[in-house]
């Protein structure tokens, strides 16, 4: 099954996130919201300025790759129209607002995930292991 994708901020991350979907053929983005004509265009479907524009569901699942002071209002709205959320970190720049986010995606039954990208790097995979043989002994 190929989800289909609505991308919330069509920067560097959004961009990535959405094509390597595509590239896999887990995803497909069917519609682009960015402030940005210029990066609007870059995919071949409909574009929004702004996530208000979205009133209903276009789409399984969105990715929220907005600024991070950006994040709490396209969640939180995304998530009562029912969209899965794939949310870029961090949550937000405050913990109240992470907690409406929270509670938004819980209270709409949606699912909630926040990309922690750097859980793949040499350095994360060294602590892992620093971690792992310290509380094993080994």
């Amino acid at each position: 099954m190929t989800v289909r994708l609505l991308l919330v901020g069509a920067g560097q991350r959004g961009t990535t996130y959405a094509r390597r979907a595509e590239a896999t053929g887990a995803g497909r983005v069917v519609a682009v919201v960015d402030p940005d004509p210029a990066r609007r265009a870059l995919f071949a479907v409909p574009g929004f300025a702004d996530w208000t524009a979205i009133d209903s569901r276009i789409a399984d699942a969105a990715i929220v790759a907005t600024q991070d002071r950006d994040h709490e209002g396209p969640a939180v709205h995304l998530a009562g129209l029912g969209y899965h959320l794939l949310l870029e970190k961090p949550m937000a720049p405050v913990e109240e607002s992470a907690l409406r986010i929270a509670a938004a995606a819980d209270d709409a039954g949606v699912m909630l995930a926040v990309c922690h990208v750097l859980r793949y790097t040499a350095y994360t995979n060294w602590l892992s292991l620093f971690f792992y043989q310290e509380k094993s002994g080994e």
